[in-house]
């Protein structure tokens, strides 16, 4: 499973062990929309869709396959409800953890496997933002970045950098500014950074192909899934308009971790709060 990806084994059987798996036929509901958000779920095997509303007023949001995540975003924001209903579109198998992971391993002291955990979270969400899943069947891992809309992210983004301890950014990461036109990546380059757009636009481009394949507004995170996945960059990302954003490089990262786990923890917490944000937002999800 991705979200275990990077665990030690001793961990990886401890989540197991606080789960189960559950097998479910085709049209059972596995949560309501305002539901409590208790767990999370990944589907095993079979097709789980993701929807809002009833009747002739039902929308399907996502449908997910094999390997997909769901329902944790609740464990990451504070509204601790579920934003939307699940339920079987066919006989599927799933890995239910009705706890949240990161309390689960507070418990047992690993801060370690917590942080990793969350990294794999923000890997998830990372691909959720850009997958191609919104009712055009079984897409995910596909990659889409979302297009340069208007998003009232200030309220959440004040609310996110309040969890941080004072000064963190200051005294482990860069911010820098970039005029239209400066790239802030490769595509095929080492993935050795992350950075957090506070302001502008930023385009993506594919080799081969002649014009951008999409573009996103700030807040958001870039780089994300290729720093905390250890792959490669998979697209260039490219200023639009003048930008404002903070460098996490892999040496100031370390040199985070080896100093403070508890900040380290936080910090990652934070980008996946972000991006729960902004899919919220944007799009609406479990």
């Amino acid at each position: 499973m991705q979200i275990f990806k990077g665990l030690p084994a001793a961990q990886v059987s401890f989540l197991r062990s606080c789960g189960a798996v559950r097998v479910v036929e085709a049209g059972q509901l596995l949560f309501r929309e305002g539901d409590p958000a208790l767990g999370l779920f990944v589907v095993l095997s079979g097709t789980v869709e993701i929807f809002r509303g009833q009747g002739a007023g039902e929308a399907v949001l996502r449908r997910l396959g094999p390997n997909a995540v769901f329902g944790e975003m609740g464990l990451l924001w504070d509204a601790k409800a579920r934003t939307a209903s699940a339920r079987a579109s066919e006989q599927a198998t799933l890995f239910e953890l009705p706890r949240n992971p990161v309390e689960l391993l507070g418990k047992i002291d690993d801060k370690t496997a917590a942080i990793r955990f969350v990294q794999n979270l923000v890997c998830v969400l990372g691909e959720r933002l850009r997958a191609k899943d919104h009712g055009e069947g079984l897409e995910a891992g596909r990659l889409r970045l979302h297009e340069a809309v208007e998003v009232d992210g200030s309220r959440a983004l004040a609310e996110i950098e309040s969890h941080l301890p004072d000064g963190l950014f200051a005294r482990f990461f860069s911010s820098k500014s970039a005029k239209p036109g400066a790239l802030l990546c490769r595509e095929g380059d080492a993935s050795d950074a992350f950075f957090f757009v506070r302001a502008g636009v930023v385009e993506v481009l594919k080799e081969g192909q002649a014009e951008p394949v999409a573009s996103f507004a700030a807040p958001a995170l870039a780089g994300e899934v290729g720093f905390f996945g250890g792959e490669p960059r998979s697209a260039t990302l490219r200023a639009v308009t003048e930008l404002e954003y903070v460098v996490f490089d892999a040496k100031d990262w370390k040199r985070l971790v080896e100093k403070s786990q508890d900040d380290a923890l936080a910090l990652v917490l934070a980008a996946a709060q972000l991006s729960v944000q902004l899919i919220r937002e944007r799009e609406g999800s479990a």
